[in-house]
């Protein structure tokens, strides 16, 4: 397909010129943060997403991104022909967590999703090993990286962002434990199914839907949460802008190129509103 070459060795590059408002959207994916994201930017067109599994075996979140933004093209195509305008947004996001571990000395390791809950605790005992070796409380940070292209002007428009979340010592303690880590999955239960994911119909999630099973809310409910991005957690416009990283991933710079008024949009969000107000005031 002639409009995958454009793609191959430009997926990093970006781009700032805008573009046409689209008359349809491709969200390559199925999560429903990410999909209601784009509901509230594009409010009056039609958003068609799909899955995009298998996904690359890599950690390289270039290269994942690359691949789901093919497979948007793939997904145009396979509709042969129903589509009948060329104004078109593929857009793309992937998140991966970034843990601390103990191997020959400290380094970091790109995490995506756990394919069981057990995995969630051997993450916590390793940063809990980290936090002693080092003598100070550890941190973990997630990166997202997302993309878009016009299928009419073949541009395309990347971003990345990345926060960093500092957990204390003790608490990391306690969540390796058999109680301290069932705690941890009541309360994650209890948080995904009420508030504003119930309101907003979302559905529920596991802790094997979450990038290494980590889930910033619940953990600032725990008050395993020391800092964010070097801030107090009362930083409630810190927050916020890491909860999106971490719950949605796709840069609003991406998608702005399409709609200027991204920015205005995005603080009317009402379910974001409503779950930093949730976490804020917890």
């Amino acid at each position: 397909m002639r409009e995958l070459e454009g793609l191959i060795g430009v997926i990093e590059a970006g781009c700032t010129e805008a573009v046409s408002y689209p008359d349809l959207v491709i969200y390559a994916g199925q999560s429903a943060r990410r999909r209601g994201f784009l509901d509230g930017i594009f409010p009056d067109i039609p958003i068609l997403s799909f899955s995009v599994d298998p996904e690359p075996q890599t950690s390289d979140m270039p290269v994942i991104l690359e691949d789901k933004l093919i497979k948007g093209f793939r997904y145009l195509a396979s509709l042969d022909g129903q589509v009948k305008t060329n104004k078109i947004a593929i857009v793309a996001a992937d998140t991966r967590t970034i843990v601390p571990f103990m191997n020959n000395g400290l380094r970091m390791e790109s995490l995506g999703k756990p394919k069981e809950e057990g995995e969630v605790v051997g993450v916590f005992e390793e940063m809990s090993q980290v936090g002693k070796s080092i003598g100070d409380d550890p941190y973990y940070e997630v990166s997202s990286i997302s993309g878009a292209v016009s299928t009419e002007s073949k541009q395309i428009f990347t971003s990345s962002d990345r926060t960093r979340i500092t957990l204390h010592q003790d608490a990391l303690s306690y969540l390796k434990t058999t109680e301290g880590f069932q705690r941890y999955v009541d309360l994650f239960h209890s948080f995904y199914r009420s508030g504003a994911y119930e309101r907003e119909g979302m559905p529920r999630q596991a802790l094997t839907d979450l990038s290494a099973g980590l889930s910033l809310p619940v953990l600032i409910k725990l008050g395993a949460v020391k800092s964010i991005d070097g801030q107090n957690i009362s930083n409630t416009e810190n927050l916020r802008k890491a909860f999106f990283t971490v719950a949605v991933g796709v840069q609003p710079e991406v998608v702005k190129a399409f709609n200027p008024n991204v920015t205005n949009l995005l603080n009317d969000w009402e379910w974001l509103n409503q779950v930093i107000s949730e976490i804020a005031n917890e």
